[in-house]
């Protein structure tokens, strides 16, 4: 479960950091950027993030303390 996490998390953030950069050098603002982002990774593009737990999972707030302490570990 962790591995796949993480995985995801980093396939997230990649695809995401990528698309906004592109897109700010077009001058497109960074939000616009996310949410083509969602679409590509999204269960209705092409299903690269396919567990809806790992959504769920980074959305909760009280998940961001307990992966802050799993990082720290």
């Amino acid at each position: 479960m962790e591995l796949s996490f993480l995985k995801s998390l980093v396939i997230i953030f990649g695809v995401s950091g990528m698309v906004v950069f592109l897109l700010g050098r077009l001058k497109i603002p960074s939000i616009v950027g996310f949410l083509i982002a969602g679409v590509i990774l999204g269960p209705h593009g092409f299903e690269f993030i396919r567990e809806g737990d790992i959504i769920l999972l980074i959305g909760k707030r009280e998940n961001i303390n307990q992966a802050t302490e799993y990082l720290e570990t």
